[in-house]
């Protein structure tokens, strides 16, 4: 193949980068993740997508899929958005979707720990797409525990009513408005009656 035409075959893929996940509740770690997935966009010439688990009980996910969305949306950088498609429940229905929506390259931004969770992720999109998409799966390095920030401690930081220390962790860009309601509205999901 020419120089010339693998130039051509480039330019003429439809590319994406995406992560999924529960963020129930959203951190300054998490903050970092949507970064490095704008910026991986930015590098292949990507859309950049944030895909959000629907996943809402008292326990671990106090927040409803619409709410998560809607202050998502407000910290994200520019230039990638947040998915608000409710029938996508899983990485795998992600990919098939993507790959239905004429994604050629696609990478998949997930941390570390879960690498070896997606080994036949390869195998799905090749079918999905006759040979015609391929699939990387980028490991974030466990940044998105950056510092000591987690979904469980902005829980239990919204349990014992901390909130200027729930304010402190959560990612720049919520007004303090949003986010004493971001803060109501955990405690609400979580059973907690003010």
């Amino acid at each position: 193949m020419s120089f010339k035409k693998y130039i051509q075959e480039l330019s003429d893929q439809k590319s994406v980068v995406y992560t999924f996940g529960r963020f129930n509740v959203m951190t300054k770690g998490h903050q970092s993740l949507f970064e490095f997935v704008a910026k991986q966009a930015r590098k292949i010439s990507a859309d950049g997508i944030i895909f959000t688990s629907l996943s809402q009980n008292a326990k671990k996910n106090p927040l409803f899929f619409s709410d998560k969305i809607h202050f998502m949306k407000k910290v994200i950088p520019r230039g990638i958005s947040v998915s608000n498609d409710t029938s996508l429940k899983n990485t795998f229905q992600i990919a098939e979707k993507l790959v239905k929506d004429g994604y050629t390259r696609i990478q998949f931004i997930i941390g570390s720990d879960r690498l070896g969770d997606f080994d036949t992720l390869h195998k799905y999109v090749n079918k999905w797409s006759e040979g015609k998409a391929t699939i990387e799966i980028i490991s974030f390095s466990g940044k998105s525990r950056v510092g000591n920030y987690s979904g469980t401690r902005m829980r239990t930081l919204a349990k014992e009513n901390k909130f200027d220390e729930f304010c402190d962790d959560l990612p720049k860009g919520l007004t303090k408005k949003e986010a004493t309601d971001l803060f109501s509205k955990v405690r609400s999901g979580l059973g907690i009656k003010d």
